[in-house]
C-alpha cells in the first residue's frame, strides 16, 4: 500500500499532542509561587498575626499586577457570643509590610457548622501599599496574616486546617 506524499492524517495527531504539551508547560506554576500546608495554623487574638507561609514572584523591570489566591478549611472559636458575632479578617503582607486587605477579607462563621471552606483571590497592583513595600523589580514576597476583629468579645481563635496559596503575574 502506498501512502500519499502529504500525509496530514498521521501528522495532525502528533502536532496536536505537541501543542497540548506546550500549553500545559505554559501554565505550570514555579515552586516558589505556590505553597500548600496540611499543618494547622492557629491565629489567636486581634488582627494581625503573620502565618509564616509565603509565596514569591519575580517582577519584570516594570512591575505588573499580581493575583494571589488562597484557599482554606477553617473554624472560628471563642468570644462572648462566637457563633453569632465572631469573625476574622484575612490579609496579606507584601514585601514584609503591614497586614492589608487587597480585596475580600472577612471570614464569618456559620452557626453550628464546625468547619468551612473559603477561597480568596486578591489583586495587588504596583501602586498598592506603603512605598517601601510596593511591588518592585525582582523578587516580591506575599505572606498571609489574620486575626480577630473585636478584642471586646473575649478570647478569639481561628484554626486553619489545610490551605493553599499561590501568586501569578498578570500579563
Amino acid at each position: 500500500m502506498k501512502l500519499p506524499k502529504n500525509n496530514w492524517g498521521l501528522k495532525l495527531p502528533w502536532l496536536a499532542l505537541l501543542l497540548a504539551m506546550a500549553a500545559a508547560n505554559a501554565y505550570a506554576v514555579p515552586p516558589n509561587e505556590i505553597v500548600r500546608s496540611n499543618s494547622p495554623l492557629i491565629f489567636n487574638g486581634p488582627c494581625c498575626s503573620f502565618s509564616g507561609e509565603k509565596v514569591f514572584v519575580t517582577e519584570p523591570a516594570t512591575p505588573v499586577p499580581v493575583i494571589v489566591s488562597w484557599s482554606e478549611d477553617f473554624t472560628n472559636s471563642g468570644g462572648i457570643d462566637a457563633l453569632a458575632t465572631l469573625y476574622f479578617v484575612i490579609g496579606l503582607s507584601v514585601n514584609g509590610g503591614p497586614c492589608q486587605a487587597y480585596g475580600s477579607q472577612a471570614v464569618y462563621p456559620v452557626n453550628f457548622v464546625p468547619f468551612l471552606s473559603r477561597t480568596y483571590r486578591w489583586a495587588v497592583f504596583p501602586t498598592d501599599g506603603p512605598p517601601a513595600n510596593k511591588l518592585h523589580k525582582g523578587s516580591n514576597s506575599f505572606e498571609l496574616c489574620s486575626g480577630g476583629t473585636d478584642p471586646d468579645l473575649g478570647p478569639q481563635s481561628q484554626t486553619i486546617l489545610q490551605n493553599t496559596m499561590s501568586v501569578r503575574l498578570v500579563e
